[in-house]
């Protein structure tokens, strides 16, 4: 191995080193109240919209894959539709389903508790990860940031099982997909980034209706770079980047 080669896999190896501390750290600045969370032999759910999260979830995993399109419990006795995407009642259920037999109210409320704080860290590892382009030092304060960021930590925080927490994830996804599209030197590159952010927006769509505020908020910070980071001999992939995330959209 040459020694460019030897040197940029230490490189890569010492990101992903830096990658797992920040995901554990974030992860464990999340679980703090772990105590309070598992008390008395039983598991507390944040208040407000998680418990509903665990509801519907906890109907799908009696009826695996089917995510009931209506509630009886809502506007009873005559129940009401929810207009609400399945990707959070597929989320919890598949992930208790997969944590071994006897899956059941207990074991759903456990594995409900411990997803929020392992998305934050996986954000935040992941965020360091595809920032690198603004060089390591950048990158890493970005990540430190978001990983104390007080909003952020409080929709990660344990048992707190609700859309908010995957938010930060997809959008990032959905931003550095379209940049990477638009700086892609080979037709293959400009394609993954396309897929890639279709991705991440087929996910947000199954997570939460208000997800076009998110593209909205997408377009706008693309199209800003368009103008504000326009120099000689970059317009080429400056003016890309809005077609890619419009490419995004389609596919």
């Amino acid at each position: 191995m040459s020694g460019a080669g030897a040197a940029g896999g230490r490189t890569a190896a010492l990101d992903l080193l830096l990658a797992l501390g920040l995901a554990l750290a974030a992860a464990a600045l999340r679980v703090v109240a772990w105590d309070e969370v598992f008390e008395g032999g039983r598991t507390w759910i944040f208040p407000g919209d998680p418990a509903y999260h665990l509801r519907r979830a906890l109907l799908t995993l009696a009826e695996w894959p089917h995510v009931p399109a209506a509630d009886p419990f809502v506007n009873f006795p005559e129940g009401a539709p929810i207009k609400w995407p399945p990707g959070l009642a597929w989320l919890l259920a598949g992930a208790t389903r997969l944590s071994g037999a006897g899956a059941g109210p207990d074991r759903l409320e456990l594995v409900a508790s411990l997803i929020p704080p392992l998305v934050g860290g996986i954000t935040v590892g992941v965020f360091f990860l595809s920032a690198r382009f603004l060089g390591r030092g950048a990158a890493l304060w970005a990540a430190v940031i978001l990983a104390l960021m007080p909003g952020f930590v409080q929709y990660t925080v344990i048992s707190r099982y609700d859309h908010h927490m995957l938010e930060p994830l997809l959008c990032w996804g959905i931003l550095r997909s379209a940049a990477a599209a638009a700086g892609a030197g080979t037709p293959r590159g400009y394609w993954l980034g396309v897929i890639g952010g279709a991705l991440c927006i087929g996910l947000s769509m199954l997570t939460w209706p208000g997800v076009l505020l998110h593209l909205g908020l997408c377009l706008g910070a693309v199209l800003l770079a368009a103008v504000v980071l326009r120099r000689p001999g970059r317009e080429h992939r400056v003016t890309r980047s809005p077609i890619a995330l419009r490419k995004c959209l389609i596919t």
